[in-house]
């Protein structure tokens, strides 16, 4: 599922379930950052990636600690693929809290 701003993801995943979160760090309306502190609050086993372009250091460094993978813009459908489903691969293996 894509959306096009910050806001979206975070009400969806309220309704439904997800294998993974790929968010851009400067989206419209919640800033993928906001993003990634809800999901990792409220779905710490979901992986989660960040895509990001120029952004200030600052927010890089916040999003290291928020995210598993931190993909580089431009990011080819490959590259990004190819993170997705290592994401996925690994959280298979990673141990159930309880």
């Amino acid at each position: 599922m894509f959306v096009d701003n910050g806001n979206d993801p975070v009400e969806m995943l309220a309704f439904a379930s997800y294998d993974v979160v790929v968010t851009d760090i400067g989206m419209p309306g919640m800033s993928g950052l906001e993003v990634l502190e809800i999901v990792a609050d409220e779905h710490p086993d979901m992986p989660r990636l960040v895509l990001s372009g120029k952004s200030a250091r600052s927010d890089t460094l916040q999003a290291a600690g928020l995210a598993h993978q931190h993909l580089v813009k431009p990011c080819n459908s490959d590259g990004l693929t190819s993170a997705i489903q290592r994401s996925v691969r690994k959280r298979r293996r990673w141990p159930i809290r309880s």
